[in-house]
């Protein structure tokens, strides 16, 4: 191997890009002496940590130009992905939070349809009561009413039924009833039975029957 122009103990093999190629070896020059070398770059002299000399290429000012482009460039796009992601994100939770707003207004309606209708099967259980009582507290009165009738109809033994449907509607009734085959009572049994007992006008029950028939 040829030795260095400017460094007996150094050699060179002729291949190398840096002013070695040429003959020039980095431990016979100084340090910061700066020259071409066999590639065409700018190369200069620099000292290791353990303070050997060695050439180190020297990079232009458009090379760190468009290095510092690169990664300007770079970073933008960096940039624009993460807005990207950020907007991607953003617009995902708008969504999820619009879904999440639909469904508890639908839930909330939901909940509020069942309230008013279970408050609605309240009122009508209440009403239904109501009218239950008061079907019965009018039947109450009028078992009384009937009772009492009953006793007026004792003590007067001598007035015939017709005059005592006249005094008392709920004879109809059960005539009514009676001559269109409706269901009676048991209790309206027993008044019906207890009518076939009194005054009857000319040609009986089954004539008067006939005058309530529809």
């Amino acid at each position: 191997m040829p030795k260095c122009q400017n460094f007996d103990t150094g050699t060179y093999k002729g291949i190398e890009p840096s002013p070695k190629g040429l003959g020039l070896c980095a431990r016979g020059e100084n340090i910061g002496h700066r020259i071409k070398g066999l590639d065409g770059n700018i190369w200069e002299v620099k000292a290791t940590k353990t303070g050997t000399k060695r050439w180190v290429k020297i990079t232009s000012d458009k090379s760190k130009k468009k290095s510092a482009k690169k990664k300007s460039a770079k970073k933008k796009s960096a940039k624009k992905k993460s807005a990207k992601k950020k907007s991607a994100k953003k617009k995902s939770a708008k969504k999820k939070s619009v879904k999440n707003k639909s469904t508890k207004k639908k839930s909330a309606k939901k909940k509020s349809a069942k309230k008013k209708s279970a408050k609605n099967k309240s009122a009508k259980k209440k009403s239904a009561k109501n009218k239950s009582d008061k079907k019965k507290s009018a039947k109450k009165k009028s078992v009384k009413k009937k009772s009492v009738k009953k006793k007026s109809v004792k003590k007067n033994k001598k007035s015939t039924l017709l005059q005592q449907i006249k005094s008392n509607p709920w004879m109809k009734d059960i005539l009514k009833k009676k001559a269109n085959n409706e269901k009676i009572s048991d209790y309206d049994k027993d008044l019906f039975n207890m009518m076939q007992n009194q005054p009857l006008p000319p040609g009986g029950m089954t004539k008067l029957l006939k005058k309530y028939k529809k």
